[in-house]
Formats: structure tokens, C-alpha cells, sequence
């Protein structure tokens, strides 16, 4: 009798072991599902949190429009999704801002600094307006912008040098503004560049010899300006190069 219920506690103690076996057996399968599940939230939190970034960096642009006589930034308001506003275009995967077109809409202003934090920004292009003020430095955090079109504005101060860091730049417009300093030495990094227009403003100072970098380079054009000294050697080096313009300066 007594080895009976010795049997008996032994069977219970390893049901009572199988039995918690299972629990972390179970258990166990759910840690992926349970993490895989955080990760997936956080990094929709995330993506939510930089498309806020996205519409606050197009409302502090628009807040710096003073004049708009075609009410083209009307739709610009919380009350749309910012994909859909006019001049706007976003990536199909991510929703966010990869393109701003208003070329030509006669609008005046300043350029907000806050269009440096539009970080998938391909293309900005905002030729022939009236833009005023300085090119603001928070462009060069721009590093997948591959177009910049600002020409034909009354833009002044200096061109930033950290431009540079924008390492995928084809398109670089500048010309008819009232740009002053020299060109930045450091935009020999831009080794994409395709075209570099400049012309008609008051730049000055020599032509940086880095220039010889744009391996890609089809079009400079930086007439109408006040550059001096030299044209450098090191511009024969740019087998791409099928427009060159650097009349009415001090060369």
C-alpha cells in the first residue's frame, strides 16, 4: 500500500512537471510573435513620427510666404493630407515628401529652414519666384536631393558651402538671384553633378580649382558675375562637358 501511494505522488509530481514543460513551451513560441509585434509598432511609431516631421516642416514654409496671388498654398492645412497638397508629391511606400514643385507661382518670401528636415526631398524646385533672404544652410541635410532649382529669385548671402554634403545633386540652379561670396571649394565632393548654373549674380573671388572634380559636370555656366584670376587647368579634365560659360566677369 505504501509503494502505491508513493507511485501515485511520483505520477503527480510528473504531471505536475509536464504540465509546466508546457506553459514555457508555449510560452516560449509566443516571445517571437510578442517581439516581432513591438518591433512592427515602434516602427510604425516611427514612420508616423516623420511624416509629423514632414507636415511641420511644409506648414513652417508656407507660415513664411508672405504673398501667394494664386492661392496656390490654400490647400496647404491640416484639414488635407499633406500627399495631396498642390506642388507636393510623396513616395508611394513611405508617404513622405519626396518632390515640391512651385515654380513660377509668384510667390514671395523667405526659404524655411525646415526643408532641411524633409530627409526623402528628391526635388525642389521653386524657380522663378521671389524668394528672399539666404539659401539656408540646412539644405546641405538634404542627402538624397538630386534637383535644386532656385533661379530667378532675389535670393542673398553667400551659397553654402555645406551644399557639399548633398552627394547625389545632378541639378544645381542658382542663376539670377543676388547670390554674393565665392564659390565653395568644397562643391568639388559633388562628383554627380551634372549641371552647376550660377550665372548672374555677384559672386566673387577664383574659380576653386576642385571644380575639375565634376567628372559629370555637362553644363557650368556662371557669367554675369565678378570672379577673377584664372580659369584652372584642371577644368580639362571634364570629358562630359558640353556648355561652358563664364563670360562678363573679371577673369
Amino acid at each position: 500500500m505504501a509503494r502505491f501511494l508513493i507511485s501515485i505522488h511520483a505520477t503527480e509530481r510528473i504531471c505536475l512537471a509536464l504540465a509546466l514543460l508546457t506553459v514555457l513551451v508555449l510560452h516560449a513560441k509566443n516571445l517571437p510573435s510578442d517581439t516581432a509585434s513591438t518591433k512592427t509598432m515602434a516602427r510604425r511609431e516611427a514612420r508616423n513620427r516623420d511624416r509629423d516631421g514632414d507636415s511641420v516642416a511644409l506648414l513652417d514654409f508656407k507660415s513664411k510666404i508672405q504673398h501667394d496671388p494664386y492661392g496656390i498654398m490654400n490647400s496647404w492645412n491640416d484639414s488635407h493630407d499633406f500627399c495631396s497638397w498642390k506642388g507636393v508629391l510623396c513616395g508611394r511606400k513611405h508617404k513622405r515628401v519626396t518632390s515640391i514643385d512651385l515654380q513660377s507661382g509668384g510667390l514671395v518670401g523667405f526659404l524655411s529652414p525646415f526643408l532641411g528636415n524633409l530627409s526623402f526631398l528628391r526635388t525642389l524646385m521653386l524657380s522663378n519666384n521671389t524668394f528672399q533672404g539666404g539659401i539656408p544652410p540646412q539644405f546641405g541635410n538634404l542627402f538624397r536631393l538630386q534637383e535644386l532649382y532656385l533661379s530667378w529669385n532675389s535670393l542673398e548671402g553667400e551659397i553654402p558651402g555645406n551644399l557639399s554634403q548633398c552627394f547625389k545633386l545632378l541639378q544645381l540652379s542658382l542663376g539670377f538671384n543676388k547670390l554674393v561670396g565665392s564659390i565653395p571649394p568644397e562643391f568639388g565632393s559633388l562628383r554627380n553633378l551634372e549641371a552647376l548654373v550660377i550665372h548672374d549674380n555677384n559672386l566673387t573671388g577664383n574659380i576653386p580649382p576642385s571644380m575639375g572634380n565634376f567628372t559629370s559636370l555637362s553644363i557650368l555656366s556662371a557669367t554675369a558675375n565678378y570672379l577673377e584670376g584664372n580659369i584652372p587647368e584642371s577644368l580639362g579634365q571634364l570629358k562630359t562637358l558640353i556648355g561652358l560659360g563664364f563670360g562678363d566677369n573679371r577673369l
